[in-house]
């Protein structure tokens, strides 16, 4: 009887001789003595990993003439893991710059408050799957694969009176920060404690923290990584932890949402990060100070950055000099890697914050995060969390095919021009950008040319040569309704949202059912010549009709909702004829 080892490997060539010493490490381990692998095999084996590893990709597989016997099993406690230098961009040759190590930072990836704790959560940043878990106590991660046969545990089950997550293939259980294996139901009881003692029977735990309503993980998993992690802040706002704050948020008064985008981050960051397109791309759909955001009143942004160049870990902050739809005492935009942007007004003693943060899951898609939070209450602020979402959600779906197309404009021109001139296949020869208003575009995609060479955030698929322009992103969603969806970009993970649409529903079948039984109730009553009776019924009939109909047009905003730019800039289309016809 055979035993099949299987070793899947990313990883540039550089890394064959530690591939090498993997496998002598598995022939010793695997082995008995006087039991070697099938030689030729071995050799097989070796030849076809170093020709893939020279390719970027690797699988081998090993044949021994014997099972691995336990005690071979007890030598073989390590897990063969590639250093971590391989997610990150080649270094910038030319410049000779230091590179942002995107493994080595804190990521936001569900919102801990809202985030439904009776099951795990799927989650991807980098390219990298996690299982993030609530076990009755506090939030765990972990990598989104069990230790057995490598199925996805966030499809498992979550037992918060026992504090474990067990996998749904084989019923393995695993809890603690640590990811320690607690159960395995195959093993026999006389080898269950010796199995789950074993290292490699453990999930692969990752760091995680909750600060300021957000679940953050951290993925650099190496010893090295795991004590940088303990000494690295998230890259929250230290001003929200103030008293003024403090109180807005106790009350109820800041605002959290989150949507997962059908653009990459660096389409995120760009159009998050740029003011100037709301009073044109969003008009008439928001207030600010007291004054509505639309392209007959907002005036040219005049935008400075606060220091002369961009830098690695503080990113840049950008100051609104004038312009805007009203005077503030101070307005600035600011960016800190690896994804937070952040909108700070003060007039008087009222400060605002909107609070970006933009994760990357993979190439054209990312999470979006938001937190609104002031000093003073807002107008608005006693509305219900999900008809604040509705009109987020809404507010995104305005601008949601722009990103999603330009992102592969951008890719398919910068390969172009790569291919004749590479080092002038930069954005600011891509776009044409003029105005004052488009100095924190030029520089967002500045750090990331210096910072993230060669301008994209790394993961495990864009860092491949063979993958060219915007061929990693795949087509362009042609369909809006799956575009523009809102139930799977944010309702399915909201529980404000899925019990006010699971509520509004139930009350619109309601209303359908006391319009029904009106109308007949009122057909009854003429038939019996009770004329005034049969009039409050039609009446009845007819106002339970237009509710139902009302509630179900409004219900589909948590599906699906168009938007048309045409029709919604009409007013200003025809104010501008009026004006020229003067």
């Amino acid at each position: 009887m055979c035993h099949l080892a299987l070793l899947s490997l990313l990883a540039p060539a550089a890394y064959v001789t530690a591939a090498e010493a993997a496998f002598r490490r598995l022939d010793s381990a695997f082995a008995p003595p006087g039991t070697l692998f099938h030689q030729p095999a071995k050799r097989h084996a070796l030849s076809s990993l170093r020709e893939a590893l020279h390719k970027g990709t690797a699988e081998a597989v090993l044949l021994t003439r014997e099972p691995a016997t336990d005690t071979a099993m007890q030598q073989w406690t390590g897990t063969f893991t590639l250093p971590t230098e391989h997610h990150q961009p080649a270094a910038d040759s030319s410049s000779g710059r230091e590179q942002y190590n995107w493994l080595q930072a804190w990521y936001p990836v569900l919102l801990s408050e809202s985030a439904d704790r009776g099951r795990a959560h799927a989650v991807r940043v980098l390219g990298s799957s996690f299982c993030v878990w609530h076990d009755g106590n506090a939030w765990r991660c972990y990598v989104d694969r069990c230790p057995h046969r490598l199925a996805p545990l966030s499809e498992g089950i979550v037992d918060k009176y026992q504090h474990t997550i067990t996998c749904a293939y084989h019923g393995w259980a695993f809890g603690g920060p640590d990811g320690k294996c607690l159960d395995i139901p195959q093993a026999k009881n006389t080898n269950v404690k010796f199995a789950t003692k074993n290292k490699r029977a453990c999930a692969q735990a990752v760091p995680c923290q909750v600060r300021q309503g957000l679940v953050w993980i951290w993925l650099d998993l190496s010893p090295e990584g795991l004590a940088l992690a303990n000494v690295t802040e998230p890259a929250v706002v230290p001003e929200l932890d103030e008293p003024a704050f403090k109180k807005t948020e106790a009350e109820g008064r800041h605002m959290f949402y989150m949507r997962d985008m059908p653009y990459g981050c660096e389409a995120l960051l760009e159009n998050a990060i740029d003011p100037s397109h709301v009073p044109v791309t969003h008009h008439n759909a928001l207030t600010l100070q007291g004054a509505r955001m639309s392209r007959t009143t907002t005036k040219p942004l005049d935008m400075v950055l606060k220091e002369r160049d961009v830098s690695m870990r503080e990113g840049f902050t950008t100051i609104v000099r004038s312009g805007g739809s009203k005077a503030f005492d101070s307005y600035t935009v600011s960016f800190m890697p690896p994804g937070r942007l952040m909108y700070r007004t003060q007039k008087g003693d009222r400060i605002n914050y909107s609070i970006f943060y933009c994760v990357p899951q993979e190439p054209g898609r990312s999470r979006f995060f938001l937190r609104a939070a002031s000093t003073l209450p807002q107008p608005y602020d006693w509305l219900p969390q999900w008809v604040r979402h509705t009109w987020e959600t809404a507010f995104l779906n305005q601008d949601m095919v722009f990103p999603h197309e330009q992102e592969r404009h951008l890719l398919n021109l910068k390969a172009a021009m790569e291919s004749d001139s590479p080092h002038e296949a930069t954005v600011d020869r891509l776009y044409y950008m003029p105005a004052a208003a488009d100095v924190p575009i030029r520089a967002v995609r500045r750090w990331l040319q210096r910072f993230s060479y060669p301008g994209v955030i790394p993961n495990f698929i864009n860092i491949n040569p063979v993958l060219k322009g915007s061929s990693a992103l795949g087509p362009a969603e042609r369909s809006r309704e799956r575009l523009l969806t809102a139930w799977d970009s944010h309702t399915k993970y909201c529980p404000y949202c899925r019990g006010a649409y699971r509520n509004l529903t139930l009350i619109k079948y309601f209303a359908i059912g006391v319009a029904l039984l009106s109308s007949s109730s009122s057909f009854a009553a003429i038939m019996l010549r009770r004329v005034g009776m049969s009039g409050t019924l039609a009446l009845s009939a007819a106002l339970g009709g237009l509710l139902a109909r009302w509630l179900h047009v409004f219900t589909r905003r948590f599906v699906y909702e168009d938007f048309s730019h045409q029709l919604n800039q009409e007013d200003y289309i025809l104010a501008a004829n009026r004006l020229r016809n003067l």
